[in-house]
């Protein structure tokens, strides 16, 4: 903060400058800046202190929504303005096993050592503590694309239900109506899913040009489909094929898909629903390749062939023929089940800005907040047609959003049809209202001069999250009214298993993505598949659980904390081991607890059940608002009331806390030892129908025993270090019984090293990645010792480089890209080609400093940095200005003369007028 001028005290910790806040309509993080809390210099022009920009520092997928510092946009600071970041995805439950799970370690810091140090919950000679940075899971590791797996049970199919998918701040939301379903054969979840398989369509990736053709090369251009391939879905495929200007082919130029507002579309057949997405996805290809042939008849062979390549369609050209990149959309949407309407497509007309709150709300204040409408298609005037269709969500006051479709009345001649669409959300949406959207608003108004939509909200309380508005369906002009195509979540497609789980599935290519599943605005817990061969479930960039596959788990360095491979290691003598009280865990809570959310009667969220050391006992919390905090409290003070009605015990000592990281409840019993339980029953919403227990433990002390031989014979290692059965004849005899499996290091009593005496060398390790095998030999007999004194590493060498990252990147004069990396190296990935011409000045400029070659420039003569011609390359540098100073100084002065002479003839002419006249009078 002193950079910009203020005093060392000028963060209020009470006002702070800058306050962090959850949006629950985005699930997004919000940074509000109060410009008054800066100080009064923090305005002043040399500061600069005008915007606020928060971003993610690394490129990895980023679960708190954070953008990185190039795609992340900077926002003025202002009255009520804020930062909002992307969707906020919780990557999934924790890492480490319940039972591998470790409580009581402690971390303090030395500051005068400047180290950390890390003690262990246990005391004892099995007490171990490892510390390091974790292994992650590697390309090497993947066996199959990610799924996400969400259990749809819990709905009731009966009511109308709303299913957002949500991924890296992008979101498709499907409502469900059982009245209004076209589905005549599925019941129950398989209904909803295959509804809204249906109405998710199919996507297209970016065309890639895989290869560029010529005369004497083939083109070939890929393109995937993201989503699922239904029966009678239609597609339009634009492929304009021209023949080289290089080639002898003289062909037609027939353009796929021409003949029609749309064109001729390809309508793919009736699949049978076990018809896999590889059948559906040839199907496909073979149209497109039959179209392609029938269009140019006469050509053999055919200019183009459509194949598949994995989860890609791949277009090769003859060699001689020439394509722009090929497109594919979809302009209906078919489907697989009986009873079920096709679904026409077409695209938005109008388009919503973000919402911003110009009034926040308080205890005596109401919000009011603002969006703006404009046209998305050419026309720069906006107009909301009759019959147009809006999806408008509201969040309310306990935390949940509520959406609604809202259909446009008729249009009074002359209007846009923005205070019609502001009349029909308010109908909706006032205290006489009907639907989801009933007493959200206390008015909804139309401001004509900005095209705005001016929501007030109808109760006078703090608002969290900001309404939305999207257009689902339109009427084109002179046809019918479509359904809207949602926006791409990415590449993502729908299934179900064989018991009613929806299953989100990723690419194909096996990249990890971040998705999120709401229904009726309550997050849904997800149970991720595939991914890692040796970690089931586990994405790849995850950290790694230990197991007998990766034992390495724990090697790597941090070198921020100064945690590495070497260790020094201390183990204290136990004066007592305590033990432990039982433990529960409940899962991920649905409803987000670290916000403020009201029990529901009807669905028996306030009534749970316990089982405390053999006491069971219900109980039933009041209705009302309840946060985290408080709804651990209140559960603790009636679990500690349960009474057994035949013994008379009353549980007494158990704890509650709300784990707010993991949005969980924990308890704890007032018990300790083997016979302390604690288990729970409760609702879903709260993560209690799955608790994870953890019983009470009592120490166990196990003694040492000497080692015997096949015989029962006591073994004891001789002065040599050999083992013998020979006991020591004298006390002063340095012979000690033998406790250690053989094949482990051996000390003698002194502390020395009897075991091995020589290097160990270990059989050669391939690491599978190219390089050569690893030959490792160890020599222990140098430096190992066994003093009773704490553990310290004697000698340390490296022949090797670390494992480094990305760091930056520069360019030399020559034009040599150059990547450094973290552990001093670096490499060499590319280099720059300079074009140049005959004649630079001939070049066409085509605006915003761009130009093309033509006949006057001559063609481009290409060349690399230093060579003849072409100059050098001068990095992180402005280019200066390209203008003939000398030749725009001389216009300059050549065309102030013709001014003085043109100034001159008019004085003259002036004058002479003013004389004529002089003589006349």
């Amino acid at each position: 903060h002193n950079d910009f001028g203020k005093p060392s005290n000028w963060v209020d910790t009470n006002s702070p400058p800058i306050v962090v806040g959850f949006d629950v309509a985005s699930r997004s993080l919000t940074f509000k800046v109060d410009p008054a809390q800066l100080g009064s210099d923090a305005q002043l022009p040399e500061n600069r202190y005008q915007n606020i920009q928060v971003y993610n520092p690394t490129n990895t997928l980023n679960d708190l929504g954070l953008p990185t510092q190039t795609t992340s946009t900077p926002t003025a600071i202002g009255t009520n303005s804020e930062w909002m970041g992307q969707a906020v995805l919780p990557s999934g439950p924790p890492i480490t096993a319940a039972n591998d799970q470790r409580t009581g370690i402690t971390v303090n810091y030395n500051k005068d050592t400047r180290q950390f140090e890390f003690s262990s919950g246990t005391t004892g000679e099995s007490s171990k503590i490892t510390v390091g940075r974790t292994t992650l899971a590697q390309t090497a590791d993947d066996t199959m694309t990610q799924i996400n797996s969400y259990d749809l049970s819990h709905m009731d199919t009966t009511k109308p239900q709303s299913i957002t998918l949500e991924s890296d701040g992008r979101s498709f939301t499907y409502s469900y109506d059982p009245a209004a379903t076209n589905n005549s054969t599925l019941t129950g979840s398989e209904a909803v899913i295959s509804n809204l398989k249906q109405a998710l369509p199919v996507s297209f990736s970016s065309t890639v040009e895989n290869r560029v053709g010529s005369s004497g090369q083939s083109e070939v251009q890929t393109i995937t489909p993201w989503g699922n391939l239904l029966s009678g879905d239609q597609f339009i495929v634009n492929l304009q094929l021209t023949p080289s200007t290089t080639s002898t082919n003289t062909g037609p130029s027939v353009p796929v898909g021409s003949g029609g507002a749309y064109g001729t579309p390809i309508t793919l057949p009736a699949f049978a629903r076990s018809d896999s997405p590889a059948t559906r996805l040839q199907k496909l290809a073979d149209m497109i390749q039959a179209k392609i042939d029938a269009q140019n008849v006469g050509i053999t062979p055919a200019p183009v062939t459509v194949t598949v390549s994995g989860s890609s369609l791949t277009f090769t050209y003859q060699p001689g023929f020439v394509s722009h990149q090929i497109s594919i959309s979809q302009i209906t949407r078919g489907t697989d089940s009986a009873g079920q309407s096709t679904i026409p497509l077409t695209d938005r007309t109008v388009v919503a800005t973000p919402t911003t709150v110009t009034k926040a709300g308080n205890s005596k204040t109401q919000e009011i907040q603002t969006a703006g409408l404009e046209p998305e298609i050419s026309t720069n005037t906006l107009q909301i047609k009759a019959g147009d269709v809006y999806t408008v969500s509201v969040p309310k006051s306990d935390g949940t959003v509520v959406t609604e479709n809202i259909t446009v009345g008729a249009i009074t001649a002359g209007s846009n049809g923005l205070n019609e669409l502001a009349a029909a959300i308010q109908a909706k949406a006032g205290s006489s209202g009907t639907g989801n959207l009933k007493k959200t608003a206390d008015s909804v108004t139309a401001d004509l001069t900005t095209n705005s939509l001016v929501f007030t909200y109808a109760n006078n309380a703090a608002v969290v999250g900001k309404f939305t508005i999207k257009q689902a369906k339109t009427t084109p002009t002179g046809g019918s009214l479509s359904t809207v195509r949602p926006d791409t979540i990415g590449s993502l497609s729908i299934s179900s298993d064989s018991n009613g789980h929806l299953l989100i599935e990723g690419s194909p290519t096996g990249e990890p993505f971040r998705l999120n599943l709401q229904t009726n605005g309550q997050v849904l817990p997800a149970e991720p598949q595939g991914a890692s061969l040796t970690q089931p479930g586990r994405q790849i960039g995850q950290s790694m659980a230990a197991s007998a596959t990766s034992p390495l788990m724990y090697q790597g360095n941090n070198d921020l904390l100064g945690i590495g491979v070497s260790k020094t290691e201390t183990i204290l003598s136990g004066t007592g081991l305590a033990s432990t009280a039982a433990v529960a865990f409940g899962g991920t809570a649905i409803t987000p607890m670290n916000q403020t959310f009201v029990l529901n009667e009807g669905l028996g969220e306030n009534k749970m059940t316990f089982t405390i050391d053999g006491i069971t006992g219900s109980i039933a919390l009041p209705i009302r608002a309840y946060t985290g905090d408080t709804l651990a409290s209140a559960i603790q003070q009636r679990i500690n009331q349960i009474q057994d009605p035949a013994t008379g015990r009353v549980v007494s000592g158990a704890t509650v806390a709300f784990d707010p990281t993991n949005n969980r409840l924990k308890f704890t019993s007032g018990t300790t030892g083997a016979s302390s339980q604690f288990n729970v029953v409760g609702p879903a919403n709260f993560g209690l129908n799955a608790v994870t227990q953890n019983p009470g433990r009592v120490p166990q002390i196990t003694p040492l025993t000497q080692a015997v031989d096949e015989n029962k014979n006591p073994l004891y290692v001789d002065a040599n270090g050999n083992i013998t059965t020979v006991k020591p004849s004298i006390k002063s005899q340095s012979w000690a019984p033998l406790y250690l499996t053989p094949g482990e290091l051996k000390f003698d009593t002194s502390g020395k090293l009897s075991s091995p005496t020589q290097g160990v060398v270990y059989s050669p390790f391939n690491p599978g990645n190219g390089a050569n095998p690893l030959n490792l030999t160890i020599d222990y007999g140098k430096y190992s010792t066994q003093y009773t004194q704490p553990f310290s590493v004697l000698s340390l060498q490296q022949d090797g480089y670390t494992s480094g990252q990305l760091d930056g990147l520069n360019i030399d004069a020559n034009g040599t890209v150059r990547a450094n990396y973290t552990n001093g190296q670096t490499k060499a990935l590319g280099k720059i080609i300079l074009a140049n011409f005959a004649n630079p000045n001939g070049l066409k400029q085509v605006g915003n400093s761009n130009y093309v070659a033509n006949s006057v420039s001559g063609d481009a003569v290409l060349g690399q940095a230093g060579a003849d011609g072409f100059g050098s390359i001068q990095s992180g540098a402005l280019e200066r200005s390209n203008v003939d100073i000398t030749e725009e100084l001389v216009d300059l002065i050549t065309a102030q003369r013709n001014f003085q002479a043109n100034s001159k003839a008019i004085e003259t002419e002036t004058t002479l007028t003013q004389t004529i006249i002089q003589i006349r009078g």
